[in-house]
């Protein structure tokens, strides 16, 4: 029987993490979809091909191989992890409409379309829909 103690060497430190990739594409709201969830990038890059790697507990989005950004992984399908950041300066204003602001932005086209506003806002939490998650 051979001895082969010596020969082996200790465990790492740190676990091996299981790793997978995707390459994806994003949409016109700036969002990639992996397994059924949705995360955000940086706006400018809507259209490109990036890839994805994806962990039990991290989405990272590379661009030519340079990481652009990172989100905690979600298991949540046909919801959406966006980024401040990774919005257009014109959607960032609008997330801060309030209701009673949007109610009277939709009376300025007619009190038909006023109602029908607060009945969407009565129906969903403002200011995103009830699935979508915010850092």
């Amino acid at each position: 029987m051979l001895n082969n103690r010596p020969a082996l060497h200790p465990l790492p430190r740190e676990r091996y993490v299981l790793a997978q990739w995707k390459k994806v594409r994003p949409n016109i709201d700036y969002h990639v979809e992996i397994e059924r969830h949705y995360y955000s990038v940086p706006y400018q890059l809507v259209g490109d091909d990036l890839e994805a790697r994806y962990t039990g507990n991290t989405v990272e989005i590379f661009y030519h191989g340079v990481r652009l950004t990172s989100h905690r992984r979600s298991l949540v399908a046909h919801a959406a992890t966006t980024l401040h950041d990774h919005r257009p300066k014109s959607h960032r204003a609008h997330l801060e409409w309030t209701p009673s602001r949007l109610i009277h932005w939709a009376a300025s086209v007619g009190p038909a379309t006023a109602e029908l506003m607060r009945i969407i806002l009565e129906s969903k939490p403002h200011p995103e829909m009830p699935n979508q998650t915010q850092r």
